[in-house]
């Protein structure tokens, strides 16, 4: 059914659309070969039955069940208003299917400052998309123009805004929420490998048993394992804040971070573990030691601002 709706374009100009909603859109159920008759019985209906029977269903304007189709209660109040009601109620399901189903990147619509509409790029319609953006295109929903975009009718201008600013909400949260999990999870390989590595540093005297990884239990700490630096220490005097990276030694470095740092001096080590090596055999880390004076003080590091906190005193 998907594919086949895939491969149409183009199911029939607005009238013809609306003179088949008042059949196909029915309290009672209906055959496929009812629906067909009748239609071959009007000259005036010009339609693509069957693609026009799976895009009603797609707006969640009709349902079918053992090759029986049945208006649904939106299907059924949309027709009754007229042909200018059914239009609107259509386009507006039309860019809610779009929308839910990713077939519009909100990167493809833009503001067009000169006209002061918002248009669509040609290339923001994939071809599976092409019935919808032609329904829209006959309900004057939005308009081709000569340099390859199409501009979103006023009528529908703040339905589309509303919509994108919805659906690119939602992309952000579900960018982000991966985006933390994927780092999440590198950083927490990173601090398993440190721990056996700061083992086998130590694998020659007992206190390689004790090495600890903390993190989990205190985010706080400003480090995320406490390690020796030798068999002769007498207590925990190694710590270490652990920061994954690929390729480029570049890592986020938290305000708290750089004060337990600045406190631990010579104490505090960085170990940077760069995830496209950790896996090889005899690979080591890059360990900086005290590296508040390294990287605020020396040449060696860039440092850059992501973002400024602002407070009005």
């Amino acid at each position: 059914m998907q594919e086949e709706l895939k491969r149409c374009n183009y199911i029939g100009d607005q009238n013809s659309i609306f003179e088949f909603a008042n059949i196909a859109i029915s309290r009672v159920p209906i055959e496929y070969k009812s629906i067909e008759s009748i239609c071959n019985l009007n000259s005036s209906i010009k339609i693509r039955i069957r693609p026009s029977l799976i895009l009603f269903m797609k707006l969640g304007l009709i349902e079918c069940s053992d090759n029986k189709y049945l208006g649904t209660q939106v299907g059924i109040e949309a027709k009754s208003k007229g042909l200018l009601s059914f239009n609107e109620a259509i386009s507006c399901r039309a860019i809610t299917y779009l929308m839910e189903e990713e077939l519009i990147h909100p990167s493809a619509v833009l503001f067009d400052c000169e006209t002061s509409t918002c248009i669509i790029k040609r290339s923001g319609f994939p071809l599976c998309a092409a019935v919808f953006r032609n329904l829209l295109i006959e309900t004057k929903a939005i308009q081709e123009t000569n340099n390859g975009v199409y501009r979103i009718s006023k009528k529908y201008e703040s339905y589309f805004e509303n919509s994108f600013r919805a659906k690119k909400a939602k992309m952000s949260l579900n960018e982000l929420f991966e985006l933390h999990k994927k780092q999440e999870a590198q950083g927490r390989l990173a601090e398993e490998f440190v721990v056996e590595f700061e083992k086998r540093r130590l694998m020659w005297c007992e206190k390689s048993n004790q090495v600890k990884q903390i993190s989990d239990l205190d985010v706080t700490a400003g480090y995320d394992i406490i390690s020796f630096n030798s068999s002769e220490s007498n207590s925990y005097d190694r710590f270490i804040e652990v920061k994954s990276f690929s390729y480029v030694q570049s890592f986020y470095w938290s305000k708290n971070e750089m004060n337990v740092a600045r406190e631990k001096r010579e104490k505090y080590f960085l170990y940077l573990v760069d995830m496209s090596k950790y896996q090889l055999t005899g690979y080591e880390p890059i360990i900086v030691q005290n590296p508040y004076e390294k990287i605020t003080k020396t040449n060696d590091w860039i440092t850059e601002a992501e973002s400024i906190k602002v407070t009005r005193i």
